[in-house]
């Protein structure tokens, strides 16, 4: 059969109560399973896919309280891998909270058992890709960070124990974010299809014990969303505008494809959204697709949100009609009256007077002037 893993992103006050094997009560959001007859496509089972929850202080939970927010908040876009892929050794579906000072979620799916992994650091969650790092004692996942500004995080985990976490590499490890070799901080300094930049990968630290229930850090010491991106600003990692989805290349998985939606009001420069192509082996960073370029706004991707790189080698993007119209401005900072023609002109759908889309990208074909889009 095909079993399938389903997270709702709901907050973690609303939604009927679902029930543990302990006994424990909970609201909000949480990962469904279904299993399908791979032939005749027909619902075999539904449910709940694990009867028990770890929290970030690996306890088990027994009391809503255990948790941060009473429940689980926001589970956002998600992904599984199969063990063995890239390195990890049980099947897992991973999880994030989209909430600023998110956590990242591990499932172990044949166990039925959710794991919190804060070695990973704190996050607005959306998917992590799973890289290839070269070393079998190692895994390497990348991860989306949708907030207005922020840095592309890399986290590189040694395997090591026997549990869950522990064999899987995600108790153990570090957190790196990329920089330019150049010093470009933003899209302000890189845009442009076709550009590229060479960089870094910068360690952060997402822990200090000793700060423990201090201001930007929780009961363990952990630093939340934050403190993470004001200290990787301070060391000088790239900022981004609104990294959204992001996923590693099936034929070559030490690159990726990430998605940044795009969010004017911080960065003029990508209001549109960018699709970048990193790798995670030279930290080359290139751009794809930039849909600022006057020749793509509003006729390209728009607000490049959740994405695939297929293994028939494409690349498929969902748009999030999250475009902003950036309105003029008075010598005071103030809004003032714009054209209706003018604001109708950069809004989305505009011009093009097309909907969110779901497009077709190939690749092969990128970066170009014209990319072969569909």
């Amino acid at each position: 059969c095909i079993r399938d893993s389903v997270n709702h992103e709901l907050t973690a006050d609303v939604g009927y109560a679902y029930t543990l094997a302990n006994g424990t009560a909970l609201t909000g959001a949480r990962v469904s399973s279904i299993s399908l007859n791979r032939w005749t496509r027909k619902v075999l089972d539904a449910g709940l896919a694990y009867d028990t929850i770890y929290n970030r202080a690996g306890e088990i939970v027994d009391d809503s309280s255990d948790l941060e927010n009473g429940g689980l908040n926001r589970l956002c876009s998600a992904r599984g891998v199969a063990a063995g892929e890239r390195g990890f050794e049980d099947d897992i579906f991973f999880t994030g909270e989209e909430t600023s000072n998110g956590t990242e979620w591990a499932l172990d799916v044949k166990n039925g058992a959710l794991w919190a992994a804060p070695e990973l650091g704190r996050a607005a969650w959306e998917s992590v890709a799973a890289v290839e790092t070269g070393d079998a004692e190692t895994v390497g996942l990348l991860v989306g960070d949708d907030v207005a500004s922020a840095p592309l995080y890399y986290y590189v985990g040694q395997k090591g124990g026997s549990d869950f976490l522990g064999r899987n590499g995600l108790a153990e490890g570090q957190l790196y974010c990329w920089a330019s070799q150049t010093g470009e901080l933003s899209p302000e300094d890189f845009n442009g299809t076709g550009n590229a930049l060479a960089g870094q990968w910068l360690p952060l630290e997402v822990r200090d014990e000793a700060q423990a229930n201090q201001a930007g850090y929780d009961a363990l010491g952990y630093k939340d969303g934050d403190t993470l991106r004001s200290e990787a600003d301070a060391i000088g990692c790239f900022s981004f505008s609104r990294p959204e989805d992001i996923h590693e290349d099936p034929e070559n998985p030490t690159r990726a494809v990430v998605a940044s939606t795009g969010r004017g009001g911080t960065f003029p420069s990508d209001n549109w959204g960018t699709l970048y192509l990193v790798d995670v082996d030279t930290a080359d960073l290139e751009i794809l697709l930039d849909s600022d370029d006057p020749q793509f706004q509003d006729f390209g991707v728009r607000s490049a949100d959740n994405l695939t790189w297929a293994k028939d080698g494409k690349i498929y993007v969902q748009e999030d009609r999250s475009h902003v119209i950036r309105r003029p401005k008075d010598e005071a900072g103030s809004d003032v009256a714009a054209d209706p023609a003018a604001c109708r002109d950069r809004a989305f759908g505009g011009r093009s007077e097309s909907e969110a889309s779901l497009w077709e990208l190939d690749p092969s074909a990128l970066p170009a002037n014209t990319p072969s889009l569909r």
